[in-house]
């Protein structure tokens, strides 16, 4: 990892929020990294109050609907904060030269010989197309029911997929670097 230069910065708008009790000149002088773990850990607590507060909203609902709904949100909310967590370890690990059990390893490490998993990784591109199209035809063919749920449901989907797409389109040319 390449050494970044230690330099004073202005002190950012989240820390005045997050640790009101420095002062402008009381800042550490930190790296590019060092400034980005701190913006890290701050959105990670801040997921983490949001997947509490949903799950407050989901236990008080009373109604399977909103419970429904809103369990796909802290679904996605605690996929998010298991991400952002993966992510910061990941950073803390190269700033404290650790390898943390949680941190994301393994991208400059992959090994030749990938042929069936880049093919496979290609199949799966060509199937995650094939259900958009799936679920574009269903969401004309279930136009207006339940007041636009299930069509508001399948774009969301939709969504899912492409972002399963970048992913294993990010993977394959990972793979092709190897």
């Amino acid at each position: 990892m390449e050494k970044m230069p230690v330099t004073n910065f202005p002190m950012p708008e989240y820390l005045m929020i997050y640790r009101p009790e420095w002062s402008e000149a009381e800042v550490p002088a930190s790296s590019e990294v060092e400034r980005l773990v701190d913006e890290f850990e701050f959105h990670e607590e801040k997921e983490r109050e949001l997947v509490c507060r949903y799950r407050e909203l989901v236990h008080e609902a009373n109604n399977p609907f909103v419970e429904f709904l809103l369990g796909l949100i802290v679904s996605d909310e605690e996929k998010h904060y298991r991400v952002m967590c993966a992510m910061l370890s990941t950073l803390k690990g190269d700033l404290l030269w650790t390898r943390p059990k949680d941190a994301i390893r393994g991208l400059a490490d992959l090994p030749g010989g990938h042929g069936e998993l880049l093919e496979l990784t290609e199949d799966f591109i060509g199937l995650e197309k094939e259900g958009i199209g799936t679920y574009k035809k269903l969401i004309e063919g279930s136009e207006g029911y339940y007041r636009g749920l299930f069509g508001m449901l399948f774009e969301t989907m939709i969504r899912d997929s492409e972002k399963h797409i970048k992913m294993l389109e990010f993977l394959r040319e990972r793979l092709k670097e190897a």
